[in-house]
């Protein structure tokens, strides 16, 4: 088997938010990337945030960001393929908010290339800005394009939601449960699968080349996709289902041991 390029998941990954990401991980890709080697990530978090995490850990080949809804390149600083979400999605987010809090908590968060945006309404602005550090603003001061429009709720109801928000979801959009508390919109060609088909493409290989580690629902797509996957250890059965390899934890440097086992396969 040849891989090409090696690309993982972000949070409950590579490291964790708030946390950090274990030396061991940094050390093993700093490694490889020296040696050689093509290492991005395939993430539901922006370019900047990325950055902001990960500081000076080097990403030398074209990445997923916003779950899949773009690629860009870390290297040069450019987006090089999006995916957007139109108006219809966000009166269908609308509808479900509305369906969804007969039986939960529910808020929208619009994503765009800048941040993750609260929609204003009257009625909830300090609720919303007590519980969660995005801004707030109003539907018309979000600047477009919009990646994905995600619902909030609450964690011991998220595959119930899911589950509802897909069973209604209009064409030309995909339902992804990529948290325990978010359920996204997004376009239907997006996707953490679809994106790392694109993104192998875009650096003259395929998908089969590629080699990615994931943790949690929304990685499904990209590890089927890749033709070397492999999983956390407390990732869940559906998820660990669909990988070559179950590994250690995130913070024990499932990323770095993953790295190893690739190097020693190629």
């Amino acid at each position: 088997m040849e891989i090409k390029y090696i690309f993982a998941d972000v949070d409950g990954t590579l490291g964790i938010g708030g946390i950090g990401i274990p030396e061991k991980n940094r050390l093993e890709i700093r490694k490889y990337v020296e040696e050689g080697g093509s290492f991005g990530v395939c993430t539901g978090r922006s370019p900047d945030s990325v950055k902001g995490f990960i500081g000076d850990l080097p990403i030398n080949t074209l990445s997923v960001v916003n779950g899949g809804c773009a690629l860009y390149d870390f290297q040069k600083g450019e987006y090089l393929d999006e995916l957007c979400v139109e108006e219809d999605a966000l009166q269908f987010a609308f509808s479900m908010k509305k369906e969804l809090e007969q039986f939960t908590e529910c808020r929208i968060v619009i994503v765009n290339r800048t941040n993750y945006w609260q929609v204003k309404t009257k009625e909830d602005q300090t609720a919303c800005q007590q519980q969660y550090s995005y801004p707030i603003a109003l539907l018309e001061q979000i600047e477009k394009p919009w990646y994905r429009i995600i619902l909030y709720v609450s964690a011991q109801d998220g595959i119930k939601c899911a589950e509802f928000v897909g069973s209604h979801k209009p064409d030309g959009v995909r339902i992804e449960h990529t948290e325990d508390t978010l359920v996204e919109i997004m376009n239907e060609a997006s996707g953490k699968g679809d994106a790392l088909r694109r993104a192998c493409r875009y650096l003259g290989g395929t998908a089969e080349e590629a080699a990615f580690i994931g943790d949690f629902f929304n990685d499904i797509g990209a590890l089927k996709a890749a033709g070397l996957s492999a999983c956390v250890k407390n990732a869940p059965q559906e998820v660990k289902d669909c990988c070559d390899m179950i590994l250690s934890d995130c913070m024990d440097g499932a990323v770095a041991e993953f790295i190893e086992r690739v190097q020693k396969i190629i």
